[in-house]
């Protein structure tokens, strides 16, 4: 059985976390054809045609996000069990005697935790490693630890990012790399714009991809502040960032599994 990229800082009091293209390599090999439906559901949920995605780094791009919401979003079911692709991998770690209870615990806390939404950068503090984030769809404030991101951002009272967190340990951690970010006036006017759009529209995390890959690109593009390099395309100010996709999609079949292997980026520990 394939392992995936599994990293474990228990002895530096930090949760273990599966690496998202290592499981989506794992679906692709054990049911290819629950792979490929899924892959064509994301392509066409974001709005996303790959024949437009000319350069490798923007198709890596994609693909990363694609393994991300597969891993923590797309239940399934094997064995009687319906559950993500995460919890199910951690399950047979477990069962194979890969991992420890306390690192399934930790698994299995971060599957039942995580939350990808738009987020409201209110203090970032590069001393003491720590973001203060207003999550702008649930009206919830999260104190997460990142030491890179929180020092990126020091001193920031302002400004917005596309993210996932979940708690384990008695922490909330970012678990994946940013999706996009945008740098924004103090006074609220952003914040302002995003938070009535995430109330009007209520996102959910395919949405909130769209707005930053498909056409309905919005604000995020206008502010020129991609995460990946997905720039390029200008449609309207913040209000147009969440509108519903009209339904076209993606025209290519995805890359064979055993070569977007060799492309496989190692485990995002979120360097703490």
């Amino acid at each position: 059985m394939m392992m995936p990229t599994y990293q474990d800082f228990s002895g530096m009091k930090r949760p273990s976390i599966l690496c998202p293209a290592d499981v989506a390599d794992m679906i692709y090999i054990v049911d290819d054809r629950l792979y490929n439906r899924a892959h064509q559901e994301f392509l066409k949920a974001t709005d996303v045609d790959t024949r437009r995605l000319r350069d490798a780094k923007s198709r890596a791009f994609v693909e990363s996000l694609f393994a991300e919401w597969l891993t923590y979003e797309k239940e399934i079911e094997d064995r009687g069990m319906r559950a993500t692709p995460f919890r199910m991998i951690s399950e047979c770690l477990r069962e194979n005697g890969d991992i420890d209870g306390q690192q399934l615990g930790d698994l299995r806390e971060i599957d039942r935790t995580n939350i990808a939404s738009c987020f409201w950068i209110r203090e970032a503090n590069a001393a003491s490693r720590r973001l203060v984030l207003e999550d702008l769809v649930h009206d919830d404030v999260y104190e997460v630890r990142n030491a890179p991101i929180a020092a990126e951002w020091d001193g920031t009272s302002g400004g917005a990012m596309i993210a996932r967190i979940a708690r384990a340990r008695g922490t909330w951690r970012l678990v994946s790399p940013p999706v996009a970010s945008l740098r924004g006036p103090s006074d609220g006017t952003l914040r302002d714009g995003l938070r009535a759009d995430a109330h009007a529209y209520h996102p959910h995390y395919l949405d909130l991809l769209r707005a930053v890959l498909g056409d309905g690109i919005g604000g995020w593009c206008k502010a020129g502040a991609f995460a990946g390099g997905m720039g390029g395309r200008s449609a309207g100010g913040a209000s147009d960032a969440f509108r519903r996709p009209r339904g076209r999609c993606g025209g290519d079949r995805p890359q064979r599994r055993d070569d977007r292997a060799k492309r496989r980026g190692k485990a995002w520990d979120g360097r703490r």
